[in-house]
């Protein structure tokens, strides 16, 4: 069977993190999604995993959903990384990093219908009384991302 890790921190979860997943189950068997700590981005991991908790159900246990302290490197498994263009120099070094500890970095163009959408943008429109539940992945996890 063949696994991947798509990393982040996925606060919010977005269609855009959504479209990779989906894109992604079509070339491999499996895929951990891994929320992972960011020093950039205040997140708690455990209120992160049971908004996703819905995504392993949804997929049939093709997607795993946990947490890690440390490099995602230490999976040893390859990395998907979804990129908007103004992402790309960022991303391109942390895969050449990767590289030097034996892992694969994929990356995926987002879908151009979506690509402006970004986590950062709905953390915003949310905490000014937007409701972003159509730009979050599953209405399962829109629903917890609300009570969250």
């Amino acid at each position: 069977m063949s696994t991947v890790i798509y990393p982040g921190s996925f606060n919010p979860w977005t269609i855009g993190h959504h479209d990779i997943l989906k894109r992604t189950l079509q070339v491999f068997d499996k895929v951990l999604v891994v929320i992972a700590t960011n020093p950039d981005k205040l997140v708690n991991k455990d209120k992160i995993k049971w908004v996703l908790a819905p995504l392993e159900q949804h997929f049939n246990g093709h997607v795993e959903v946990t947490t890690h302290e440390g490099l995602i490197s230490d999976f040893k498994l390859p990395i998907i990384r979804g990129v908007r263009s103004g992402d790309w120099e960022y991303e391109q070094n942390i895969a050449m990093w990767n590289k030097e500890l034996g892992v694969e970095t994929i990356f995926m163009c987002p879908n151009p219908a979506i690509a402006h959408i970004n986590s950062s943008a709905l953390r915003l429109l949310h905490n000014n009384g937007v409701d972003i539940t159509p730009f979050v992945g599953l209405p399962d996890i829109a629903k917890r991302w609300k009570v969250s």
